[in-house]
């Protein structure tokens, strides 16, 4: 599991999806208590933008005619998050977003031709 934090334009299908389904299954954890700091410590994981990167994705879903039918409520998360033991005291660490997306680019065909088709800059 993990959050990119790239530009979702430049995100193929799957990542796109893949990407939401995950946030949805992060919030799930941490909703049970459950420790998300290895992802967290690993660049996986930014639970302050958990909700942001949600609305994000579904922006993106918008602009691509996808349907969404899963909205967050957004000041339950943010209690979920500052109460769970595990994450209230790295609610402030942000994940890498060049190491992110140089390892995204890396690892996907797809996104790498949208990113120098849409956003030749991406790859500086």
């Amino acid at each position: 599991m993990r959050m990119w934090m790239v530009d979702p334009k430049i995100m193929c299908t799957q990542h796109l999806l893949g990407e939401h389904k995950e946030i949805h299954m992060f919030i799930s954890v941490i909703r049970r208590g459950g420790n998300v700091t290895g992802f967290i410590e690993n660049n996986e994981l930014d639970v302050g933008q958990l909700c942001c990167r949600h609305e994000e994705l579904v922006q993106e879903f918008k602009r691509r005619r996808f349907n969404h039918n899963s909205d967050l409520a957004v000041w339950d998360i943010t209690w979920i998050v500052d109460h769970n033991p595990f994450t209230k005291d790295l609610k402030h660490k942000r994940i890498n977003i060049s190491e992110s997306r140089s390892l995204l680019l890396t690892r996907c065909k797809k996104c790498y031709k949208l990113a120098t088709e849409l956003k030749p800059e991406v790859l500086e």
